[in-house]
This record gives C-alpha cells, structure tokens and sequence, in this order.
C-alpha cells in the first residue's frame, strides 16, 4: 500500500478489497440502507430527513464494524450492530446526531440556494437544451459549482464522522479535523468525490432505477474508502 494520501486510486482498490473480502455482510449493509432510503424518499419532504438521519447512523455503524479486527460470528447480529451499536453508545450517538442535525441545515441551504440558481433537478436537459453558447456556459459553471459544494459537504461529513466514530473527537474538533484533511491531501478528496460522489449526483438526475444501482456500488466502498485512508491522515499525523 502506498502510504502518501495524495492519491486516491490505491485508497479506492483497498475499499473494494476490503468490500470483497466480506461480500456477504457488507452488500446486505449496503442493500438495507438502499431498501430503506428508497421507501423514505417515497414520504413527500419527512423522507430527505429521515434519510439525512439516518444516512449518518449506517455509516458510523460501518465504520465501527470496519475496525474490528476479528468480526462477531453471526451474520444477523453483525448486521443489528450496525445501526444498534451507534445508538448503544450514547455519546458517539449523540455527537452522530448533531452532525446529522447541522448536515440537515447544510443540504436545506443548498437545496434554497440550487432553486435560487436554477440548478435544480431539471437544470441538466435544460442545459443540453440550450442552443446559445453564452447562457449555456453560464448555466454550466453555475451547475459545476453547486456539484462542487455537495462534494464537499458529502467528504467532510465523512470525514467528520469518521473521527467521530474512529477517535472518539467531539464534533467540533472533529470539524476542524476535517477541514484540516482538505488542506493536508486535496487530490485524495477530489479523487473520492470524482469516484464516488460525482456518479451519486449525476446519477440523482434520473428518475429510474439509476440513482438506486449507483448508490449500491458506491456508498459501502465510499466509507471503507474513508476508513482505510484515515489511519494515514488521522487526527495523530
């Protein structure tokens, strides 16, 4: 394993390995969080935030059960553990959800801002759509950029969590840790947002089964992405 973070590529095999060598348990994590955000995302307004509510939990609990080094016998009971032994752990699972209530303001702020800037949902056809140059260029970097900030709230909620979960840091330190990554190894994030976080969003422009098969590829192998890369950019480094 190469142990400079600058690049993201030997991080992103050593997530899919590590998915890999555990397919069983991880793809049933993965197939859940899908199952369960799908239906949620079906409740008109109450299913985003349930989903930004949970989406949190499952990823800690991911994390939590990543730093095993020998995983529990049973399958089922791995699979409880995942959203039960955040919530059984009282301080990680209030420090998981103050972060999930601030990432809630943070996604209603870019979800206002996106609807001021006309880079809602429909913005893509409507850009292909344009036959001048000028207002279609305009439109575009308006896009680029709004797909740039949910890039960067997505990582550095990762980030932050992970240092939640993996340190034990209180969500304030663990901010500051996360902005520090950004310092520390940009083309590592660029590299994960490309990878992981780009097809997500691009991927949320479809109404069919797109979003779902996307998601189901890259959210466990995003997290186990941020969990073996945190050991070299750590709080401690």
């Amino acid at each position: 394993m190469n142990d400079s973070p600058v690049s993201a590529g030997p991080w992103i095999r050593e997530a899919y390995a590590l998915a890999a060598s555990d397919l069983l348990f991880w793809g049933i994590t993965s197939t859940c969080y899908v199952a369960l955000g799908t239906l949620a995302l079906r409740i008109p307004f109450i299913g985003h935030v349930l989903l930004i509510f949970l989406t949190p939990l499952v990823i800690a609990g991911a994390l939590k059960e990543a730093q095993k080094p020998q995983p529990e016998q049973g399958l089922m009971r791995r699979l409880r553990h995942v959203v039960s032994g955040v919530l059984r752990d009282h301080n990680l699972a209030l420090s998981v959800m103050i972060i999930a209530t601030v990432d809630l303001g943070a996604w209603v702020f870019l979800t206002v801002l996106a609807l001021l800037f006309g880079v809602d949902s429909s913005s893509l056809a409507q850009l292909f759509a344009m036959k001048s140059l000028g207002p279609a260029l305009f439109s575009g970097v308006l896009l680029l950029l709004f797909w740039c900030l949910q890039i960067a709230l997505s990582l550095t909620t990762l980030y932050i969590l992970a240092a939640i979960t993996l340190s034990g840091l209180k969500p304030l330190d663990a901010l500051e840790y996360a902005v520090g990554v950004w310092r520390k190894a940009p083309l590592l994030l660029t590299g994960f947002g490309a990878a992981f976080v780009l097809p997500l969003i691009l991927a949320s422009y479809s109404y069919a089964w797109l979003p779902v098969l996307i998601a189901q590829l890259t959210l466990i192998p995003l997290t186990l992405a941020i969990y073996v890369s945190y050991d070299f950019i750590g709080p401690h480094t």
